[in-house]
């Protein structure tokens, strides 16, 4: 758009088919150019308007380029975003930024203004509660469970830093444990012999019935992947089931954690027929 209106464009790479044949010979074998003295030479009157989604030094060159009343959009400092906070890039012009009247201004691309969390999880998130039935107090609760991502999939951002979202492994042992205790107080309280509890935990709890009530309940479409991933295998559905359990037990405790597994149908078994519970109901969605 840019060059179409007339305007000079450099970046980088050269990019011939958008227009970007100038750019900064930072990749050159011999004697890479450094981003400040590169934007110097392409644009030796300054910069109206910068683009930057790398950071560093490439941010702190076109801060120290920019015309008086120029803008610049900040898409990511992906160049720091595993980087901890004291081995950071310094930039030592953001003076610049108030002496030139330079508006900046950071996103992320899937950012929402509508929106208090990420759209990648806060989607997820909300179709999750509406399956279970639970409204979570920690929304991060429930986007961890949904999450077996590594890559980028994983990033959300909170507080104006980058974070990755921890994969659900760890909650789904936990709620493994806490699903296990749930439905073992039932057993013990209809003082079934011991041989019933390992049925009854094999049959209920087992990877091949979570992930036939997670298909069957449609949480597999909730589940966060890696880029590229198209299939939502079997394991993976019964590790989100156990990582919801787990979710919902740390943010509501057993109460909370009791009603969703019976909205599940995780306590429906021919031996616990006859166990006599009251009904568990989370009071954001009570009748």
């Amino acid at each position: 758009m840019a060059s179409s209106n007339g305007d000079i464009v450099t970046g980088i790479l050269p990019i011939d088919e958008y227009g970007v044949v100038p750019a900064i010979l930072f990749r050159r074998i011999e004697n890479p150019e450094k981003p400040e003295p590169g934007l110097f030479r392409l644009a030796p009157e300054g910069l109206g308007v910068a683009y930057d989604n790398v950071g560093s030094e490439h941010f702190a060159a076109a801060v120290e380029n920019m015309k008086w009343h120029g803008r610049i959009i900040s898409a990511g400092f992906i160049s720091e975003l595993n980087t901890p906070p004291e081995k950071r890039f310094g930039i030592k012009s953001l003076g610049e930024l108030f002496w030139r009247r330079i508006r900046a201004r950071g996103f992320i691309w899937w950012d929402d203004e509508s929106m208090d969390f990420s759209t990648r999880f806060g989607d997820k998130v909300r179709r999750c509660e509406d399956i279970i039935k639970y409204s979570f107090r920690s929304k991060m609760f429930c986007a961890e469970a949904l999450n077996t991502a590594g890559d980028a999939a994983s990033v959300y951002v909170s507080d104006g830093f980058f974070q990755r979202m921890p994969k659900n492994g760890r909650l789904a042992i936990y709620g493994d444990a806490a699903a296990n205790l749930h439905l073992c107080g039932l057993w013990l309280e209809l003082g079934l012999e011991k041989h019933h509890w390992t049925t009854i935990r094999g049959e209920v709890l087992g990877n091949k019935n979570l992930s036939q009530v997670g298909q069957e309940h449609g949480l597999d479409k909730c589940i966060n992947v890696n880029g590229g991933t198209f299939a939502v295998g079997t394991g993976m559905i019964a590790t989100a089931v156990q990582a919801i359990l787990g979710a919902v037990h740390k943010d509501g405790g057993h109460v909370a954690l009791a009603g969703v597994m019976d909205r599940l149908g995780l306590t429906e078994h021919a031996l616990l027929s006859s166990v006599t519970s009251s009904p568990y109901t989370h009071p954001l969605y009570a009748d």
